[in-house]
């Protein structure tokens, strides 16, 4: 059994889809040394850190308000460590989907884009994981998106049940991240990668955020795949063969691996 612990990422400029894949053993041992982490933090308040959020952490917002850039700078600092130092102490892959988004494009637009790349993340993840059998989605609880997420997820592994069955869940998993190290992992991994991506696109010299060249260094195993999905989407409504279309909407071109 294989669980892919996710979470999504969004600014402006770029989407991101993805997380951390990992065994249940592994899974424990991430979870025993996340806590660990978690235990060196304090709130403003002297009271404990129930769990790391890379958004709120950064903006120094909800239960993070009171802290500064050197408590939030220590928090990522720590949190990365606990993925990159003595990363043979578990073994958890990366892997995740991004592509850019226009600031023109439409909502509807976007509700394609979103689909299209929650198809090449099944893809990607059969790709890391050749011959994995059960694999589980876990993702952060966000009722805003669950229902439409889930409704993708089981049009999608319906789909790959027919050739490559038991592979996938019938359905993905929700839950909360403050009960799941993996997912808060995620969160950092996600955030700071579609943070990078975004500053190469915008101001390059602001890309010198040390976290995710450490993560990924330490761990340089399976893929973070990065597309331009809104620039496919106009080639896609010309073409009319539903086997051609299918195979376009899963294999577009890839703009870079990191």
């Amino acid at each position: 059994m294989l669980a892919l612990f996710g979470d999504e990422s969004y600014d402006d400029y770029t989407y991101v889809l993805g997380g951390w894949l990992i065994t249940p053993t592994h899974n424990e041992i991430l979870g025993e040394r996340w806590q660990k982490m978690l235990d060196t933090l304090k709130l403003a308040d002297g009271s404990p850190c129930p769990g790391f959020h890379a958004q709120e952490i950064m903006s120094q917002s909800k239960i993070y308000e009171g802290w500064g850039k050197d408590e939030a700078f220590d928090a990522f600092d720590k949190a990365t460590a606990v993925l990159s130092e003595q990363p043979g102490r578990f073994a958890a892959s990366p892997c995740a989907v991004a592509t850019q988004i226009p600031p023109t494009l439409e909502k509807t637009a976007r509700d394609e884009l979103w689909k299209i790349l929650f198809m090449r993340f099944f893809v990607l993840v059969l790709e890391s994981s050749p011959g994995a059998k059960s694999i589980e989605f876990v993702f952060d609880r966000k009722p805003e998106i669950e229902k439409y997420a889930k409704r993708s997820y089981e049009a999608v592994a319906a789909a790959y049940a027919t050739v490559l069955p038991d592979t996938f869940h019938s359905d993905m998993n929700f839950v909360d991240d403050e009960n799941a190290a993996p997912i808060q992992a995620a969160d950092l991994l996600i955030f700071e990668w579609r943070k990078s991506l975004t500053y190469r696109r915008t101001n390059p010299a602001k890309d010198d955020r040390p976290w995710f060249p450490k993560i990924r260094a330490a761990r340089p195993g399976g893929a973070l795949v990065h597309y331009d999905i809104a620039k496919e989407l106009e080639k896609f409504r010309g073409v009319s063969d539903p086997v051609e279309r299918a195979k376009r909407l899963l294999t577009g071109p890839v703009i870079g691996r990191d």
